[in-house]
């Protein structure tokens, strides 16, 4: 659990800060990818692993002498087969309980302390060659506690609680998980956020999976990809609460530089994987209540008023004895920034209804304004209309007024042989036509 922790921390509060953005893909065109050229990044960094596996991630068993106690007492140790050695040498490895045959023995506190490591552990040692079993584990550095069930093959259960507590930034991260060999998987939230992360860790890389289903701002439902280097890697889906699935490629910067369209086959996967790491860290309230009592035996152990520090030069050795205290502070202070964090959301709610109501109303006057205009345009149309109507009946009228009476007379028509022999037809006194 030691080493574990740190790769829980260190993965779960990057997670937090490597957002991409969904409005960054390419909405012209959008190439149709293969299953070979969907999984060729995922089966890239699996065979990295395993490759690795052969000679860095192979897991190593030692024993050594804690160096406050006199007799043999020697304590148990894990870690990577590149990596045990150096983190022997650079720390120093105490044990306050009891020993037994040259080894710890019953319940007591593990501490590791270097330069890069202020660590205390919490486990049962049988007295014998057989690794312990973890319960709790507090790191000073990161300020994080954990609490659960950790076994020697660094497979277990438990509950990280990560607190950021700095002058401009104030966060907890709640983080339920589960190791299994070399992976790691992971279920994060923070009681300010309403976005929950999954991860499944290995060494080299991590599939991080962002639920954004209880966040109404949000269009997305869950935001899916790999992480290598704490940098995103290959593909990304987001997966929207309107059941749309849009999708892209990551270059190497970490942006998203270009739209794909991903085969059903590589999101089946992915969500394969959310419920793989849904299962893994759903722990149960026994490993919870089992741990919080041996931490409890222990505490009522060294804390007792006339109970002596065995390292004289600790003044935080008992800080364990007031963390009760300290979590009462912790979660009144969890309470006035959710209260501030839904006052804020409030006031910013109003401001919205404000705004809203505001373009309600400018459209309603808009609305009358356009209705006025219109029946105004009607209404000069109409009298428009009108006086033309009038002007035409009055310039008839005159017209009417003004023609002169003139007489018709009768038309006479009669037939005249002519002296040329033709005959010819005329209209009054004029001849008009002649045969």
């Amino acid at each position: 659990m030691k080493n574990l922790l740190f790769i829980v921390v260190m993965t779960s509060i990057c997670l937090t800060g490597c957002n991409t953005s969904m409005s960054s893909l390419i909405n012209a065109f959008t190439p149709s990818l293969s299953d070979d050229e969907s999984f060729k990044y995922e089966k890239e960094v699996l065979n990295e692993y395993e490759n690795l596996r052969k000679v860095n991630y192979q897991k190593v068993e030692k024993w050594i002498q804690p160096i406050n106690k006199k007799q043999q007492c020697k304590i148990f140790v894990s870690g990577y087969k590149d990596k045990i050695d150096s983190f022997i040498s650079d720390n120093k490895f105490y044990w306050d309980g009891e020993c037994k045959n040259g080894f710890a023995y019953g319940l007591g506190r593990e501490f590791v302390k270097g330069v890069e490591k202020n660590q205390e552990t919490l486990g049962v040692y049988s007295g014998n060659q057989t690794a312990p079993i973890y319960y709790y584990m507090k790191d000073n550095l990161l300020n994080a506690f954990t609490l659960g069930k950790e076994t020697s093959k660094d497979n277990g259960k438990y509950l990280s609680v990560v607190i950021n507590d700095s002058v401009n930034n104030f966060n907890i991260f709640n983080i339920v998980a589960a190791n299994d060999d070399n992976v790691l998987y992971t279920s994060m939230l923070s009681p300010f956020s309403m976005i929950k992360v999954f991860s499944k860790v290995y060494p080299n890389f991590s599939y991080v999976i962002k639920d954004f289903s209880q966040e109404l701002n949000s269009p997305i439902k869950f935001e899916i990809y790999l992480q290598k280097n704490n940098i995103p890697f290959g593909y990304v889906v987001y997966i929207k609460k309107d059941g749309n699935i849009v999708s892209g490629k990551y270059g190497a910067n970490g942006k998203i530089e270009e739209s794909v369209k991903l085969p059903d086959s590589y999101i089946e996967h992915m969500e394969d994987i959310l419920y793989e790491i849904g299962v893994k860290t759903n722990i149960g309230s026994g490993i919870l209540q089992t741990a919080e009592s041996f931490k409890k035996q222990y505490k009522n152990n060294i804390c007792k008023i006339r109970a002596k520090s065995p390292f004289n030069t600790w003044e935080n050795y008992k800080d364990i004895c007031n963390e009760d205290k300290y979590f009462t502070q912790l979660n009144e202070r969890i309470e006035k920034r959710i209260q501030e964090i839904q006052k804020k959301q409030k006031e910013q709610q109003e401001i919205q209804a404000r705004q809203l109501e505001i373009a309600q109303t400018q459209n309603l006057i808009k609305a009358e304004a356009n209705r006025q205009s219109m029946q105004k345009f009607n209404e000069t149309m109409q009298k428009i209309n009108s006086d033309q109507m009038q002007l035409i009946q009055q310039q008839t009228l005159m017209l009417q007024q003004n023609m002169p009476n003139i007489q018709m007379k009768p038309i006479n028509t009669y037939n005249v042989n002519n002296s040329n022999g033709f005959w010819c037809k005329g209209i009054g006194g004029r001849m008009i036509r002649c045969w």
